[in-house]
């Protein structure tokens, strides 16, 4: 796989960076229905937040990206 620009958790090598290697293994081990569900709970959390902050003197921020 080639690789452009800076990745936090690999290096240039491909090889997970030592102090990713606990957060890597977990990924690998979590399942995919878990992953998702983690994503999709955040998902609601961020439109409630943005739904205030948008609603506020401080205004939208687009601090929140759900995938």
């Amino acid at each position: 796989m080639s690789r452009t620009g800076f990745d936090e958790m690999y290096d240039a090598d491909g090889q997970v960076r030592p102090h990713y290697r606990a957060f890597a293994r977990w990924l690998a081990e979590t399942p995919d229905e878990l992953l998702a569900l983690i994503r999709s709970r955040n998902a609601s959390i961020c439109a409630v937040v943005e739904a205030l902050r948008s609603s506020s003197r401080v205004g939208k921020r687009a601090w929140c990206r759900a995938a």
